[in-house]
């Protein structure tokens, strides 16, 4: 009964706007603001720094820190996402993998024993199907494995070195990561059974003259680069880009009436 008069005395608009200004979540705003009286001098070096700014040289040391420094935060995204991938991977097959060895288990010794065509595969029969499907992602990959599929070759830098994606970044695909990856995967199934089927098939997963051109013009701008260079292309790698190149290789004449129809074009 006497209390609440005194919690009213002690309730006023003063108090409660105090409590208001020193809640937590509006102290954190305004206490790096010019509201506090100690950051009174910020809002003017704020003023007098805009007002003198001047571009720091490229070759300055707290630029090549920063330039380091991102390159690692990029770096290090890069590696947590392959090691949670990898990761991912690992532990479905690890428990999966295991329930389908006991399922092989139960089975027939007499069909356990039979050896299957890789052909027949319902995996690769559907791989097949889609040869001629695609548009340029299917045949980036599948170029990029028929060219460097024959051992550890210096292109395959294209996809595990940072600074060659950085500098053939125009040539890459503009697809999801994990799409890419599918594609990979079937194209890698198709240029393995298929293969001079699935050379014969690049013409018409890039219909276009500019996409046939993009494609060639990385294969020309990696074989003159000096890190494939350095390393050399093996014999079977060189008759496998002359192959590509014939089947990409648009004819003078096709090339000369889309120039002309350009022209008309314009």
């Amino acid at each position: 009964m006497f209390v609440q008069p005194s919690v009213q005395a002690g309730s006023n608009e003063f108090i409660a706007g105090l409590i208001r200004r020193f809640h937590p979540l509006r102290v954190q705003r305004w206490a790096f603001s010019d509201w506090n009286p100690w950051l009174a001098w910020l809002p003017g070096a704020a003023q007098l720094a805009k007002e003198n700014r001047q571009p720091v040289a490229a070759d300055d040391p707290l630029r090549r820190a920063e330039a380091s420094l991102a390159e690692l935060a990029s770096a290090t995204l890069e590696y947590h996402r392959a090691l949670r991938d990898a990761l991912a991977e690992a532990l479905f097959f690890h428990v999966y993998g295991n329930l389908f060895s006991l399922y092989i288990a139960d089975r027939e010794p007499a069909r356990a024993a039979q050896s299957t065509d890789p052909h027949e595969l319902p995996i690769v029969q559907q791989a097949l199907a889609s040869i001629d499907k695609g548009g340029y992602p299917e045949a980036f990959a599948r170029v990029g494995f028929l060219v460097t599929r024959r051992g550890d070759v210096p292109l395959s830098r294209l996809e595990a070195g940072q600074q060659m994606v950085k500098d053939y970044k125009e040539f890459l695909p503009a697809v999801p990561l994990e799409h890419m990856r599918r594609v990979a995967g079937e194209q890698e199934i198709i240029a393995t059974y298929a293969t001079d089927k699935a050379i014969a098939a690049l013409p018409k997963l890039l219909p276009e003259h500019k996409d046939r051109e993009r494609l060639l013009t990385l294969l020309d701008r990696l074989e003159s680069d000096p890190r494939v260079r350095h390393d050399g292309l093996t014999p079977e790698q060189q008759t496998m880009l002359k192959r590509v190149r014939q089947a990409l290789r648009v004819p003078a004449r096709v090339k000369n009436a889309a120039a002309a129809l350009q022209r008309q074009a314009r």
